[in-house]
């Protein structure tokens, strides 16, 4: 029985595996793409992409024994679609973390080897530049003590975001890195995301000067003033100190001096106090749009928290959820060629 168990823990992806991915991914891709009137032949394309780059690399479907669940989602599942709606045509977005082949292999936990497989084959395919890609990786991946740490210390390093007393359910891993695409007409527009929290977690030490060197070394060069601005933000107390999540745009190589970089983070309050402090990065961003936008939100910032009336600017909203405790509001640091100053942009979580 235990050679038995051993070998569903590492077989390798079969074609009953890759059926129920499509099983569960295709029908709703569709449905999407057909709502946000996507054409017959750009659907088409759509669901060949994901059948011949991602689905091969989610990795085997969830049995009894490996109930694989994936922690970008609150459903477990690997793959999240979702619509951008905006005053245009409405477009398609979908996330899938690469679980890998033989997931959960205790020899590539993280799966780093599936997703190089995955970068290469979607480069090659497309023509896209993998100078980035490659250093964003090579920073980021554990080495196998690392891997084994940050395993063994998972469950406390969680413990130590929530409040004393409160307790979570057991993760079994962080995600590593996850691909998303833009879907624009007939393009599938990619983006890596890598979490720098895995090697954090596995050496004990903060990335961060990790990331600011690597984004201040990139070539061709990105703008070291809004590196320099995300570095002095996120020392002044109002989030949580360090990267949750990097993402590149992955292009080809004569557009990479447009490419974005993002990183995300977290706060641990939920107020509209803290959502002032974040968009306008502490102060630095005053300009005419960032303003109006923060008019805007605060009209509406009491349905965004699903409360029924007006609150206070330092209303902090309960959570049910003990993991929501520790990670309230999420945003993105956008760094865009040609401005000094990074553009924020807010998430948030759906009270459970």
């Amino acid at each position: 029985m235990q050679h038995a168990a051993m070998a569903d823990q590492t077989r390798p992806v079969t074609s009953s595996d890759l059926g129920f991915w499509m099983r569960h991914s295709i029908s709703p891709l569709i449905a999407f793409l057909r709502a946000a009137g996507y054409s017959a032949a750009d659907q088409g394309e759509h669901i060949r992409m994901l059948c011949d780059h991602i689905l091969p690399n989610i990795g085997p479907r969830p049995t009894a024994a490996h109930p694989i669940k994936s922690s970008l989602t609150n459903s477990g599942s690997p793959i999240e679609l979702s619509l951008n709606l905006c005053s245009g045509k409405p477009t398609v977005r979908y996330c899938a973390e690469i679980l890998g082949s033989t997931w959960p292999n205790d020899g590539d936990i993280y799966a780093v080897e599936t997703v190089q497989k995955c970068l290469t084959s979607l480069c090659a395919e497309l023509g896209f530049s993998r100078r980035w890609s490659d250093v964003l990786l090579e920073a980021f991946t554990p080495t196998a003590e690392e891997a084994k740490k940050s395993q063994e210390n998972l469950q406390k390093w969680i413990a130590s975001l929530l409040p004393p007393g409160l307790e979570t359910k057991p993760v079994s891993r962080l995600p590593f890195a996850a691909f998303a695409f833009d879907l624009d007409g007939p393009r599938a527009l990619p983006k890596l995301y890598v979490s720098p929290k895995v090697k954090e977690i596995g050496s004990g030490s903060s990335t961060n000067e990790t990331i600011w060197n690597l984004l201040r070394n990139l070539e061709p060069p990105i703008n070291s003033k809004a590196v320099e601005a995300i570095s002095e933000f996120l020392l002044e107390g109002v989030v949580s100190p360090s990267i949750d999540m990097l993402s590149i745009e992955l292009v080809h190589e004569e557009d990479l001096h447009r490419a974005r970089v993002k990183m995300y983070i977290h706060t641990t309050t939920n107020s509209f106090n803290t959502v002032r402090q974040c968009l306008t990065l502490g102060g630095r961003r005053q300009d005419k749009t960032t303003m109006k936008g923060l008019e805007t939100l605060r009209t509406i910032w009491h349905l965004m928290i699903q409360e029924k009336d007006e609150v206070a600017d330092d209303y902090e909203k309960p959570v049910n959820d003990a993991a929501q405790q520790a990670m309230k509001l999420f945003f993105s640091l956008e760094i865009t060629p040609g401005k000094d100053l990074p553009e924020v942009k807010l998430y948030v979580p759906v009270p459970t």
